[in-house]
């Protein structure tokens, strides 16, 4: 009967043994699926494009700090400094930004819209990133290190800076709760560590596996840095993009919230056919429009209207080209330069001529 008890007991402690062995492969893979389908997800609303308002709203707080700095730097400069202090705040109101996007995954399209105060646009791909405000463009010497600006409606739904993916693939843990949150999906945490620095960017999503939250942890001070919430979305067939969403900034070493910023969209599509995606996707760069290629170390004119990818291809020559060390030479006012050309070979040609005939006519007279 001894041996007996005693068999039974091992065999339960070898089934034991075994099932925590296979506990923490169930558990990973649990993970890899949960985080694959969410990168399927994005990757299965794309490609997306619209008109877009972002508004920023700081707090009294923000703005009382901006109007102590304000008199601390300009005060016995001699500069008006109630206008100053009415700019200060003035400057915060209305829509920052409103412009057209798009995004495909590998490009992205940024063009502000007249009514917009912020007038930076870009274009960017895997080898190129162009930024251009007014007439002046400039295509970066290292495109994918340079950072796109932030605040776009690329961040409220597919990434922070950079895409989920890479957010994903920096995080040092990703932990992944046990039980379903509020919008009936999954919450991970993507925890990143450093020699000074710890932080959490936790993702909630939905039941569809649609990013519906994240908040941004730095862990080291225990300080709330951002946190964004979609509020809804536009859907066509499976895919989808935010309607509305905030975005809510905390200023380290405060606990009140900085600012708010708001995304609204005023018309959102899903391009299926190649002419929809080329409108989308064009990015026009004027006649003369002053170019900078940090890439060939050249700026000059653009010599025609074109696309950019016309002027990426090369396809477009410079006018008054040098490179960029060297101030650029305005362009001749007046007539095109092709004109004077032609002018010149003319006057070349009729003084050619002149001579040839005075020789000819004092050669038959001797």
């Amino acid at each position: 009967m001894i041996y007996l008890t005693l068999y039974l007991y091992l065999s339960i402690m070898i089934v034991q043994v075994a099932a925590d062995q296979q506990q923490p492969d169930k558990h990973e893979a649990n993970r890899q699926q949960v985080i694959h389908k969410f990168l399927e997800r994005q990757q299965a609303d794309l490609p997306v494009a619209g008109v877009f308002e972002m508004d920023t709203r700081y707090s009294d707080e923000w703005k009382m700090d901006r109007r102590k700095e304000a008199e601390k730097r300009y005060k016995g400069t001699g500069v008006p400094l109630d206008k100053v202090l009415e700019d200060v705040t003035k400057d915060t109101e209305g829509p920052e930004l409103v412009c057209e996007w798009a995004y495909d995954g590998q490009r992205e399209v940024l063009k502000a819209l007249p009514e917009a105060r912020n007038q930076s646009s870009f274009f960017k791909s895997k080898e190129y990133y162009v930024g251009s405000s007014g007439t002046h463009f400039r295509i970066y010497e290292k495109p994918l290190i340079y950072p796109v600006p932030g605040y776009r409606p690329h961040s409220f739904y597919f990434g922070i800076t950079d895409t989920w993916k890479d957010e994903l693939s920096r995080a040092k843990t990703i932990e992944i709760n046990p039980e379903l949150n509020k919008y009936g999906g999954h919450t991970l945490h993507l925890i990143s560590k450093s020699a000074r620095l710890q932080t959490t960017i936790t993702i909630e999503l939905d039941k569809n596996d649609r990013l519906r939250k994240y908040a941004f942890m730095d862990n080291t001070r225990n300080q709330l840095l951002g946190m964004l919430e979609i509020e809804s979305f536009h859907e066509e067939g499976q895919k989808a993009f935010p309607n509305k969403a905030r975005h809510i900034i905390y200023q380290s070493g405060k606990p009140q919230a900085t600012a708010e910023r708001v995304l609204k969209a005023k018309e959102i599509s899903f391009p299926k056919t190649d002419d929809e995606l080329a409108r989308r996707f064009s990015y026009p760069v004027p006649k003369n429009a002053h170019l900078t290629d940090d890439q060939l170390k050249q700026q000059g004119y653009v010599a025609r209207d074109a696309d950019i990818q016309e002027v990426l291809d090369k396809k477009v020559p410079l006018l008054n080209m040098v490179d960029t060390s060297t101030p650029l030479p305005p362009l001749p006012k007046g007539w095109p330069a092709w004109v004077w050309l032609t002018l010149g070979a003319g006057w070349r040609v009729c003084c050619s001529w002149l001579v040839g005939s005075i020789i000819a006519i004092a050669s038959s007279r001797g």
